[in-house]
């Protein structure tokens, strides 16, 4: 076998897929934007269908699509060249929050950070609330909570997804130029 250099090619390096990638982003959103409407449509019976799906699924296709869309923007964030940060600008909008204890000064959240976070947590809690009325069924907010640590003494994120989505989707579009 003979090794072929791709080091001539515009992106060196992992090749991503940025329709792919723009395409989970519209999942992650429909995933919280649909949550309440979902949560609507449930009741508390073992035996009702729509609580069947969402509980098996709701969450779990969160951090799916969070941690893979978080480590391809990682790589498309590395292969932003310092040419295309000048002509189309930076990625370095607020994605949310981050707070380094003990330090309890709130910082900006970019979306490169944002990325690391999602890859390194060791905690994600999600932003429920319940529904009105009767019962115990609730619905995702549009953040998550990271942390470093599971006893929540290290760092802490807070994630706005609708935020972040819109940072992953400039930077997937600037790539495709």
């Amino acid at each position: 076998m003979t090794e072929q250099d791709t080091s001539w090619h515009a992106f060196p390096g992992l090749r991503v897929d940025c329709f792919g990638i723009a395409l989970q982003l519209y999942r992650l959103l429909c995933v919280f934007f649909s949550s309440r409407e979902l949560a609507q449509l449930r009741d508390d019976s073992a035996s009702c269908p729509v609580s069947q799906i969402v509980d098996s699924f709701q969450e779990d296709e969160v951090m799916r699509i969070l941690l893979n869309v978080a480590i391809h923007l990682r790589i498309l964030d590395d292969q932003y060249t310092e040419t295309m940060r000048h002509e189309y600008g930076s990625f370095d909008a607020k994605t949310g929050t981050l707070i380094s204890r003990p330090n309890t000064d709130e910082k900006t959240l970019s979306l490169r950070e944002a990325c690391n976070k999602i890859v390194h947590a060791k905690l994600l809690n999600f932003d429920k609330e319940p529904l009105p009325g009767p019962g115990r069924i609730e619905f995702l907010h549009p953040r998550l909570f990271l942390y470093d640590r599971r006893d929540k003494r290290g760092w802490r994120a807070s994630v706005d997804i609708l935020e972040f989505v819109q940072a992953g989707h400039a930077l997937c579009t600037a790539m495709m130029m």
